[in-house]
C-alpha cells in the first residue's frame, strides 16, 4: 500500500517578465511576474489493499471481509495423521497459519512465524459470472483441508478460490511455452513466465496499465490503435513481444540508496537472510518432524522407512566436497536447502544464492553499460485483449464510460460527444498553504486506507503528520499566501 504519510501532489513555479499593450513604463524587460500553484492527482490507482496491518503496523494479515481469501491459504492438517506419501510438507499444524495471524511483516516483530501457500486471482472473461465468488467470502483466508471418504469429499467450497478455481486455472497455465515437452527447456520457462506477465482484464480493474501498441516506430510518427499518445515501447522482438524503452530507475551508483557497487545491493540480500534465520529455522525444524515421523512408523516396513526420512532431513546439515564426492552423495532436501540459503561458498555443486546474485548482477552490468541506471524489461501483449479493454486513466474506454475511440459525453449535454483522452486523469487544485511547512492549515488528518467505508485506519496512521511538505523559505518572494 502507498504510504500514507506521503502526500502526492506537485508544486509549479512559474515566472515571466510581461510586456503587453498599454505597458506603462518605458523599459523594455518587463515586469517580472510570479506565481505558484499546487494540486493533487486522482484517478491514478495502486490496487486494492489485500492484506490487512496489525496494530503494531510491523504485521501483515490476512483482511477481513474476503478480500484476502483469493490470495493466500491456510493448511488444515487434521489430528492425528501419519505422514503418508502426497502429504504436504512440512507435515506441522504448528507450522501453517491459521486464520487472522500474520503472514508476514517485520522479521524484528517478535511474533510466531507462521507459514501461508500463495494464490493468485488472475484474470476472467465474464466478471458477472467468474469474479463474484472469488470476492465474496466471510472468511478472511482459504483454508485447505483433507479430504475424507465420509460427508467431505475432494474439495470443499473454501477451495474454489484463486487458482483453485478450475476456470481461473486454465486461464493461467494457457500461458505455458510447451510443444509436448515432458521437460520444459529453459527458453521456454523464461517465455512461459513472460507470457503469465501479459497484462489481464482483472488488472485492468484494479491497476494503471501502460499504452501498449507495436505499430509505433522509434521516431514517433506511427502510432496505430487509434491511441491519443506514444506508447512507451521500441519495436516487437518476437510475436506480441514488446520491450520498453528504458526507463530510469537507478539501482546502484552514485547518490543512490545502494552505494556505488553491485556488492551493497549483495549485502542487503545477506541481511536480509539474517533477520529471516528465525523463519529458515522454522522450515528446517518442520522437515525434521516430517523425517522423525517417517522414520517412526519403521517397525512397518524396516530400513525403508529409515532410507525414506533421511532423504528429508539428515545431518550435518551443511556437507563439503565436490559433487559425486562421498560426502556429497543422497543429501536430503534439508541439507540442499541450508547450503542454498544460508552457504557461503558451492559446496556439493549446489550454489549458494548469494553466489548466484552476485553473478546476475555483474553479468548484466557486462552486457549493458546503462544497467545500473535503468529498468530494462520485455512486456508481452495478450492478444486476444484489445488496447480499450485494458486502457485506464489517460485513455478512458467503455469501462469508464466512453466509447472504443476515448469519446465522452459531456455531462452538461451538448450535440457530441468528445474525446477526453488528454482530460481524464483528473487533479484536485487547492492552496499551497496547505503543503506548507509550517502551515496553519495543513494536509494533517486523512483516512489513507478507507475503502467503500468497510475499513478502519490501521492505528497510528490516523492523524499524522506528513514527511514531503514543501519548505515555506521557498515562498519567501509571497508575503501572504492564500488559504
Amino acid at each position: 500500500t502507498k504510504n500514507p504519510e506521503v502526500l502526492t501532489y506537485y508544486a509549479v513555479k512559474g515566472e515571466a517578465n510581461f510586456v503587453g499593450l498599454f505597458f506603462p513604463f518605458t523599459k523594455t524587460e518587463g515586469i517580472k511576474l510570479s506565481a505558484y500553484a499546487s494540486a493533487k492527482p486522482f484517478g491514478g490507482r495502486i490496487g486494492p489493499r489485500l492484506f490487512g496491518i496489525e496494530s503494531n503496523n510491523q504485521s501483515i494479515t490476512p483482511r477481513k471481509g474476503g478480500r484476502s481469501t483469493p490470495y493466500i491459504s491456510a493448511l488444515n492438517i487434521g489430528p492425528g495423521l501419519f505422514f503418508k506419501k502426497g502429504h504436504p510438507i512440512p507435515f506441522d499444524d504448528n507450522f501453517w497459519v491459521r486464520n487472522l495471524q500474520p503472514i508476514g511483516g517485520s522479521p524484528t516483530s517478535g511474533n510466531e512465524i507462521y507459514f501461508a501457500i500463495p494464490n493468485l486471482l488472475y484474470d476472467f472473461s465474464s466478471s458477472v459470472t467468474e469474479l463474484s465468488g472469488h470476492l465474496s467470502s466471510g472468511n478472511p483466508i482459504t483454508t485447505l483441508g483433507p479430504a475424507f471418504n465420509g460427508s467431505k469429499i475432494g474439495i470443499s467450497a473454501q477451495e474454489n478460490k484463486g487458482l483453485h478455481d478450475p476456470k481461473q486455472f486454465q486461464l493461467f497455465a494457457e500461458n505455458q511455452v510447451s510443444s509436448g515437452d515432458v521437460v520444459l527447456t529453459a527458453e521456454q520457462v523464461d517465455f512461459s513466465i513472460q507470457n503469465a506477465r501479459k497484462p489481464t482484464r482483472y488488472e485492468a480493474l484494479n491497476y494503471l496499465i501502460p499504452t501498449l501498441d507495436s505499430g509505433y516506430d522509434n521516431s514517433g510518427i506511427t502510432i496505430s490503435g487509434n491511441l491519443d499518445s506514444p506508447p512507451i515501447l521500441h519495436e516487437e522482438t518476437r510475436q506480441n513481444e514488446v520491450p520498453y524503452v528504458n526507463l530510469y530507475a537507478p539501482l546502484f551508483g552514485p547518490n543512490t540508496l545502494y552505494g556505488t557497487e553491485i556488492s551493497s545491493i549483495t549485502n542487503i540480500l545477506e541481511d536480509f537472510i539474517a533477520n529471516n534465520e528465525k523463519a529458515v529455522n522454522l522450515y528446517l525444524d518442520g522437515l525434521k518432524k516430517v523425517r522423525d515421523d517417517i522414520i517412526g512408523q519403521s517397525s512397518r516396513g524396516g530400513n525403508s522407512y529409515v532410507n525414506a526420512g533421511d532423504s528429508i532431513w539428515r545431518q550435518p546439515l551443511f556437507q563439503t566436497g565436490a559433487p559425486g564426492s562421498a560426502a556429497c552423495q543422497g543429501l536430503s532436501m534439508a541439507q540442499k536447502f541450508n547450503m542454498f540459503i544460508k552457504g557461503s561458498a558451492e559446496e556439493c555443486g549446489i550454489r549458494p544464492l548469494k553466489d548466484s546474485v552476485v553473478e546476475y548482477f555483474n553479468k548484466k552490468a557486462q552486457e549493458n553499460s546503462n544497467y545500473r541506471n535503468f529498468f530494462l524489461t520485455g512486456y508481452l501483449k495478450n492478444p486476444q485483449i484489445s488496447n480499450s479493454d485494458l486502457n485506464t486513466a489517460f485513455v478512458p474506454g467503455p469501462r469508464q464510460g466512453a466509447d472504443a475511440n476515448g469519446n465522452l459525453a459531456s455531462p452538461y449535454g451538448g450535440p457530441e460527444a468528445k474525446s477526453q483522452r488528454r482530460n481524464f486523469y483528473s487533479a484536485k487544485f487547492f492552496a499551497i498553504e496547505k503543503v506548507l511547512n509550517n502551515s496553519k492549515f495543513p494536509f494533517d488528518s486523512f483516512s489513507p486506507y478507507l475503502e467503500d467505508g468497510k475499513i478502519e485506519n490501521p492505528p497510528g496512521l490516523t492523524n499524522s503528520k506528513l514527511k514531503n511538505l514543501l519548505d515555506a523559505t521557498e515562498l519567501d518572494v509571497f508575503k501572504n499566501l492564500p488559504h
